[in-house]
């Protein structure tokens, strides 16, 4: 395996083609591009990070505020999450997403969602949903759809629905 080093940093506005160009070649498709930009546009990313190798982004990482019910309850949902498809099974996802919810809980975020696969975000202590009455939609599997929280607690009595920022819903 070649000798690389990874850096971890806050987007800048110069990092958008190469941000466009990971999601991408991650997802093979524009969609989860066009949510970024949709997101960035409208001031809707509360955070969003990209991984640097060999002096390019090979991976990203965002959050965007979500509500849980009616709680009034700071949360975040991760997505979308990519790594280069070169550059996959390296950790870097797993570090991205560490970094990302170091930052958000030194933030004052309490919570972040996730709908993702279960093995993954299960190793970075993210629980299903579900056992807190927290739910997406009746179409996702439970496993799939979880919960982290970044406070103690924070999790106690705030069931309900998860409503994402409405550029969601062109994915």
């Amino acid at each position: 395996m070649e000798n690389w080093s990874l850096t971890i940093r806050q987007e800048i506005a110069a990092d958008a083609t190469a941000i466009r160009t990971v999601l991408e070649q991650a997802f093979g498709r524009p969609a989860e591009a066009d949510l970024v930009e949709a997101l960035r546009c409208r001031d809707k990313l509360a955070l969003s990070l990209v991984a640097i190798a060999n002096g390019s982004i090979v991976g990203y990482i965002a959050f965007s505020p979500v509500t849980i019910g009616t709680s009034a309850i700071a949360a975040l949902g991760l997505a979308p999450v990519a790594v280069l498809p070169a550059y996959q099974r390296r950790s870097i996802g797993s570090q991205l997403v560490c970094q990302g919810l170091a930052a958000c809980q030194q933030a004052g975020y309490e919570v972040v969602t996730v709908l993702g696969h279960a093995n993954f975000y299960e190793r970075l202590g993210f629980e299903i949903a579900s056992n807190y009455e927290i739910w997406f939609s009746e179409d996702v599997p439970i496993e799939a759809f979880r919960v982290k929280a970044l406070r103690s607690g924070a999790l106690r009595g705030k069931g309900g629905k998860v409503g994402y920022q409405p550029q969601f819903g062109s994915v």
